[in-house]
């Protein structure tokens, strides 16, 4: 799972299940006025197939704030 939490109280404010378990640091940064974050997965997932994928989420837009 990936959590991103309120800075404030901890509070969990949004989840995704990731396909595999990560296998490096994520990489943080603003492009396009948004906040991203790109996970590297991969190794054997739950039922046994093997998991390689690069995936990256878009948290924050800059634009409305």
């Amino acid at each position: 799972m990936l959590r991103a939490s309120d800075l404030r109280d901890g509070k969990v404010v949004w989840s995704s299940e990731l396909p595999a378990g990560p296998q490096a640091t994520p990489m943080i940064y603003q492009w396009d006025g948004a906040v991203h974050v790109t996970l590297t997965l991969g190794g054997l997932k739950a039922d046994g197939e093997i998991g390689d994928y690069v995936v990256t989420y878009r948290l924050s837009s800059n634009r409305n704030q």
